[in-house]
């Protein structure tokens, strides 16, 4: 059996991964960069984030990164604000609890 994402696009849509250094969350950014979101990127650690938009811009998606300690939620909060509004997407979310999500999605 051959397993597949979806296809889907998200084409003119911003997406906020957080733990998008390395593992899940990384790989979460790099899939909603290839479906055509702009997506940032936040974790703690810069250069792993600075490598990664690296990567994704380097296969024609859109990135940036704030690093950032997902667990301060006024700094969450602030950020989103300044950046958002992001798409709302049943994906890996760390550090915080879902009922502290702050922002709102555009979806």
């Amino acid at each position: 059996m051959t397993l597949s994402a979806p296809n889907f696009r998200l084409d003119g849509k911003s997406a906020l991964v957080t733990g998008a250094s390395r593992g899940i969350g990384l790989a979460a950014a790099v899939a909603l960069a290839q479906a055509g979101a702009a997506v940032t990127l936040a974790a703690r650690s810069e250069d792993e984030l600075a490598t990664a938009c690296k990567d994704i811009h380097a296969n024609g998606g859109k990135a940036d990164y704030v690093v950032i300690d997902v667990t301060d939620a006024t700094a969450i909060e602030n950020m989103v604000t300044a950046r958002g509004p992001f798409i709302s997407y049943p994906g890996q979310q760390c550090g915080y609890e879902p009922s502290q999500a702050v922002g709102g999605g555009d979806e």
